[in-house]
């Protein structure tokens, strides 16, 4: 079986990476490897880069997001995009919450610019949960609205860290694209280790 390519936009420490990856224990369950293969990964924080260059065969471009062209990306499978969250965040209020009217919330263009140049078969965008209420709740529209006009059905899911056994009530937003709609019936949100919420992804075809 051919390997899916992953690409990989503001990588982090990996964490997403990992997750597409397989091939790790947690909570004394083992996860097996997956038919993936990761080909690229970006970011332009020095400390986050050390460690994701410890941990992974592949070593990260340490370059700024908006100074990376499309055509340096090789061609890929599925695209991983953690985007900066500072300007949706409801807890960080210094600097003030502005969404889109902050460079750093213009930064899901970028994956933009790369979805709509590679064409992966699908993509994963994840945030902070104060995305969905930023702007008086007009700006995470028109994030879906410029993710669909790049060719892709959606389907978005809130999940919490804690029920998948973090110590930590952390709220995610997780936006998945497909280029064919007929994924999108197919999509099961992973079901919580501690069994204490079911959950119910939302489509938007």
């Amino acid at each position: 079986m051919n390997k899916l390519k992953i690409a990989s936009l503001f990588a982090g420490c990996g964490g997403t990476d990992i997750g597409f990856l397989g091939g790790f224990s947690f909570l004394n369950n083992n996860y097996k490897k997956h038919p993936t293969e990761l080909i690229f990964a970006n970011d332009n924080d020095p400390r986050v880069c050390d460690i994701f260059d410890d941990n992974f065969q592949l070593k990260v471009i340490r370059k700024d997001i908006n100074k990376v062209q499309a055509k340096e990306i090789p061609d890929h499978d599925i695209l991983t995009a953690g985007f900066p969250c500072q300007s949706f965040s409801i807890v960080a209020q210094n600097p003030l919450r502005l969404g889109v009217k902050d460079p750093k919330g213009e930064l899901f263009f970028e994956v933009c610019k790369v979805l709509k140049d590679k064409q992966p078969l699908c993509f994963v965008a994840e945030n902070v949960k104060g995305i969905l209420s930023v702007n008086n709740g007009l700006t995470f529209p028109l994030i879906m609205k410029s993710f669909r006009d790049c060719g892709y059905h959606l389907v978005h899911i809130l999940l919490n860290a804690y029920h998948y056994g973090i110590p930590q009530r952390r709220e995610r937003v997780f936006i998945v694209g497909f280029k064919r709609p007929e994924y999108l019936d197919l999509f099961c949100p992973p079901p919580p280790v501690n069994k204490q919420k079911n959950l119910k992804a939302n489509p938007m075809k």
